[in-house]
């Protein structure tokens, strides 16, 4: 059994774009450590990944470069809900999922 996976070809630079369902957040509700896979990362080369909690505040961000990072959640503000998003190299927010620290 096989799933066929839709993916995207940007006509101007000639690149399939990854697929949205690529990053998964997990544990999620999360307490101590979070981990986020960002899946084939090589395809998301320039994008940037930033957490931001309930204030507008960034508590993390980083450049994609990693198939997976591993986040230490012992330092955040509290908890409670928190905001995923992925930009692409223009700046566009392309993914935005939830986070629930507990």
């Amino acid at each position: 059994n096989t799933e066929a996976k839709i993916v995207t070809l940007n006509l101007v630079t000639g690149m399939v774009e990854f697929e949205k369902e690529d990053i998964s957040i997990y544990p999620n509700p999360a307490r101590d450590q979070l981990f986020i896979n960002t899946g084939e990362y090589s395809k998301m080369d320039g994008y940037q990944l930033k957490i931001i909690n309930q204030l507008g505040l960034t508590v993390f961000e980083t450049r994609i470069k990693e198939p997976q990072y591993e986040i230490n959640l012992s330092d955040w503000s509290g908890t409670g809900l928190y905001i995923l998003q992925v930009t692409d190299t223009g700046g566009s927010t392309i993914v935005t999922r939830k986070i629930i620290l507990q």
